[in-house]
């Protein structure tokens, strides 16, 4: 068996993905559109973000995204258990900024993606997702190198 080094958990509180998605509508001027590596390429990346720095996290406006980050460490615990060669180097980890984006219907990354492509990102070590809703048709995120398509359920978290 190849190990896919890929984890899933449902987020708490349930009612966590709709408030992120309030915020989200709520915070037009903050959204970017297609932007990856830096600059804007809406071929290559067609959606809508809001970009969230670590600093913001200790704004009381973004106490949700302090809930979330939290939910997401108890995550990252249970997946540190699981894959224990990361213990060591667990402790040292930092989070960087990261974007809360949206897909309408059609909308996709058109490339494959990965979040060690430049320089600047080489020291990333884990990448997690959150679906904030349920996709019925379409909508899977493939992941290349192991020929998995994982389909968006709403709370569920990957790392």
């Amino acid at each position: 068996m190849t190990p896919t080094f890929i984890g899933s958990w449902v987020i708490e509180p349930p009612s966590l993905c709709d408030e992120l998605i309030t915020y989200f509508e709520a915070h037009i001027a903050e959204q970017q559109i297609g932007t990856t590596g830096g600059r804007r390429d809406q071929y290559a990346k067609d959606r809508v973000d809001i970009c969230i720095t670590p600093n913001e996290l200790n704004l009381p406006s973004m106490e949700l995204f302090k809930t979330y980050i939290n939910s997401l460490y108890i995550c990252y615990k249970d997946y540190l258990v699981q894959w224990l060669f990361l213990e060591g180097i667990g402790e040292k980890l930092e989070m960087g900024a990261f974007n809360f984006g949206r897909y309408q219907k059609g909308q996709h990354f058109q490339k494959i993606h990965t979040e060690r492509a430049i320089l600047d990102s080489l020291h990333r070590v884990l990448v997690w997702m959150t679906y904030l809703n349920d996709v019925d048709e379409g909508g899977e995120t493939y992941f290349s190198h192991y020929d998995i398509n994982v389909q968006p359920k709403k709370d569920l978290t990957i790392i």
